[in-house]
């Protein structure tokens, strides 16, 4: 071999022999949450008469509410069927009266956020709610794509008052305090601002360039003079009209970003909010911005509230509500239950560097490089969709893939850190998608779980085709898993039909399961060594089959009454220990099989919707609620190791010559004649290689050569790896580091 090539070869290098170790920092042997912590929020409001009281209209997650200044907050959703909440309005009139623009419509609460009423109905978002002050029951909504609207009645009926509004996405309104059939519209790009003097009956386009040309996101009054009016917009920066709207200025000196989302005003302080450079503030003069960012770790600001001209409360993209007392001289980040992160989704690397967590209900994707301890959200993410599910591309460690809930699968190349859409074509018809599998052999094949059944890719998600023979047109895919040892084989649960079984890679589907035919499937995870081997977790437990899913058997010994287990997870170096999230139980594990169950207490919230598996560092994360969990050094119970019939003596791992250029030899001996099985694993518990499989060895000391490459015959990439040598009544690991 030339000196190149041996450079360019892989470098198997001696880690630690047998079992690894726990670490020894937080989570060793208990259960501690480092993260995420974040909320979208995209609105703020006060109460005008009980000042304590405050809203919070989180992207995703409905409205908080908050009874003693913002210290601590509850959310309250019933009628509330959209949570994607982008304004808030509160009636003047009556104050316990509170609007949410949604996603789909208007929602109305008129018991201050305890119970709510869907209004107006609406194809596009609701970003605009303004609620005329003198004439009672007048309320204004504005949509990101059909126009305007005008109630008369609290709401019972509503007319479009789109006429000469020539640019429907409206954005923000503003309501003159006095003579309130004046009302400013803000539009998208290429609108601008738009104005009315009949109550929004007919609408006259701005003719000053600096207000017609571009789009903007909020308009205020000045409270200390009606004539003074100032904009927030999306390119243009600040802009500025000291005539009641018929002439405008920027006012841009001092900013660093002119996509401003928000801007508020209180006395003699104005302060607006930027899309990623935090906060400014200037004074009335309004000769310059200066930068108020201590303490604002997030600076994606979506709103503001200025309670008075030292009071500011910002309401961030991914950190929550933050706040100052002192005009933005110093932010504190607001906790009191509003930052707690709903953790759909987690995977680990190949490698064991990172954790990945996809979060929900409209919050980011997040990635720990510290084992869980500190997170950080991915900068390119746009949509705050739900992200289902996550899978690894057999072949290349950096690229990953997310099932993104309404906006179809997605792709990183570098780790999670951007994400593109690959599919231009739009050839994925259905994207309302909540389970993702990766090939574990072949590079780019994929599996998506959708509304109408299963699609699949074989080019890393740039086109998708629809592989649905014998599912039934109404099957709600919700769940799939991949057989590791067999990686045509492939399942499909859904939430009331059952599970169905492909072993063609998709070309035709059967139905299984008899005796879980109608009930909610919400994880599949194969026996990483065992083939046909497969664990269902549903709202009726744990199910276990043996015969490629043919038939089940109920597997629910130590687990709570009625148990309806969210997420499944192998520990594939020892696939004797499993782990199951129970929703409102906490996560549970077992050490059979799936025999019997203990439940791993002291987890911070019960409500678990995934789990998975660090092997190397002997952890496993819960997606909860609450974040992300991590529990390090929980038991293996491994057969011990002796020298009896069948045992796996001793494995050692020797690197030869050594930094190895060429591979690496596992010698291990067997006391009797066994049947044995060596694999290679990643530390998410993804088969890479199967050297042996239930290979009959005479006794002595046996060797086996792992050259480096993957059971597709790709070198493996550069990361952390598991060998495990079980000849059936024992296993022994081993962790191996390829170098590249």
């Amino acid at each position: 071999m030339s000196s190149g090539s041996m450079h360019r070869a892989a470098l198997l290098v001696l880690a630690a022999i047998a079992l690894s170790s726990p670490r020894a920092n937080a989570g060793n042997h208990a259960w501690t949450t480092g993260g995420p912590f974040a909320k979208s929020i995209q609105a703020l409001a006060v109460h005008p008469v009980k000042q304590n009281i405050r809203y919070a209209g989180a992207f995703g997650l409905g409205v908080y509410k908050s009874t003693d200044g913002g210290l601590t907050w509850a959310q309250h959703r019933e009628g509330l069927v959209n949570g994607f909440v982008r304004s808030l309005a509160i009636d003047p009139q009556f104050p316990d009266t509170l609007y949410a623009g949604t996603n789909d419509g208007l929602y109305v609460s008129r018991d201050g956020d305890s119970t709510w009423v869907r209004l107006l109905a609406t194809t596009s978002s609701v970003r605009a709610v303004a609620l005329d002050r003198l004439h009672p029951g007048t309320i204004y909504a504005g949509t990101f794509s059909t126009g305007a609207f005008k109630s008369v009645d609290n709401g019972a009926h509503w007319t479009p008052i789109n006429l000469g509004l020539t640019n429907t996405s409206v954005r923000t309104f503003a309501i003159h305090p006095t003579a309130t059939d004046t009302i400013f519209a803000g539009t998208g790009t290429g609108g601008g601002i738009f104005r009315s003097n009949d109550g929004g009956l007919s609408w006259t386009q701005s003719t000053d360039k600096t207000a017609s040309d571009g789009g903007d996101e909020e308009i205020i009054y000045d409270p200390l003079n009606p004539l003074r009016l100032y904009v927030a917009t999306t390119g243009r920066g600040v802009i500025k009209s000291s005539d009641g709207g018929v002439t405008w200025v920027s006012i841009n000196r001092g900013l660093t970003s002119f996509v401003t989302r928000a801007i508020a005003a209180a006395d003699t302080f104005r302060f607006v909010g930027t899309d990623s450079n935090g906060v400014y503030y200037t004074t009335i003069s309004d000769t310059s911005w200066h930068p108020i960012d201590n303490g604002l770790t997030n600076q994606k600001c979506d709103a503001l509230l200025a309670m008075s001209k030292t009071d500011v409360w910002v309401g961030t993209d991914g950190g929550g509500i933050f706040h100052s007392v002192n005009s933005g001289g110093l932010w504190t980040q607001i906790g009191g239950n509003i930052l707690l992160t709903d953790i759909l989704a987690l995977d680990v690397s190949a490698d064991a560097s990172r954790v990945y967590s996809g979060a929900g209900l409209g919050d980011q994707f997040w990635s720990s490089s510290t084992q869980g301890v500190s997170w950080a959200p991915t900068l390119s993410l746009a949509h705050h969709s739900s992200e289902r599910a996550l899978a690894h591309d057999a072949v290349s460690a950096s690229t990953l893939y997310m099932a993104l809930f309404s906006n179809g699968v997605w792709k990183s190349a570098d780790f999670g850190a951007t994400w593109t859409d690959p599919d231009l074509g739009a050839s994925l018809t259905n994207l309302n998608v909540r389970a993702l599998v990766a090939h574990t052999v072949k590079a780019g094949v994929l599996y998506t779980g959708a509304d109408d059944g299963v699609y699949k890719s074989i080019n890393g998600g740039a086109s998708w085709v629809p592989v649905k023979a014998g599912l039934p047109g109404n099957a709600h895919v919700h769940a799939l898993g991949l057989n590791p040892l067999k990686p045509d084989t492939v399942y499909a649960g859904t939430d009331s039909l059952g599970l169905y079984v492909t072993l063609n890679g998709g070309t035709t589907w059967s139905h299984v399961g008899a005796g879980i035919s109608s009930v909610f499937v919400h994880s599949i995870v194969c026996d990483p060594s065992i083939s046909g081997t497969v664990y269902a977790a549903t709202d009726s437990g744990v199910f276990k089959s043996t015969g490629n899913g043919a038939t089940w058997t109920q597997l629910n010994t130590g687990l709570p009454a009625a148990p309806s287990v969210r997420g499944l997870a192998v520990d594939a170096t020892h696939p004797n220990v499993w782990f199951a999230g129970v929703w409102q139980a906490g996560v549970y594990t077992s050490g059979d099989n799936g025999a019997h169950w203990t439940q791993l207490p002291g987890i911070s919230s019960i409500n678990v919707h995934s789990v998975a598996v660090d092997a190397l560092h002997n952890t496993v994360y819960a997606g909860t609620e609450a974040g992300t969990s991590q529990y390090t050094g929980y038991p293996l119970t491994v057969v011990g190791i002796g020298s009896g019939p069948g045992r796996v003596a001793s494995l050692v791992v020797t690197a030869s010559p050594n930094p190895a250029r060429t591979g690496v030899v596992l010698r291990f001996s067997e006391s009797t004649r066994s049947k044995v099985t060596v694999e290679i694993f990643d530390v998410g518990g993804r088969r890479v290689r199967s050297l042996l499989h239930g290979t009959e060895v005479p006794p002595g000391l046996q060797e086996i050569r792992w050259d480096g490459r993957t059971d597709g015959g790709e070198p493996a990439s550069s990361g952390v790896y598991m060998a495990r040598v079980g000849d059936g009544s024992g296993a022994r690991t081993a962790r191996l580091v390829l170098v590249r």
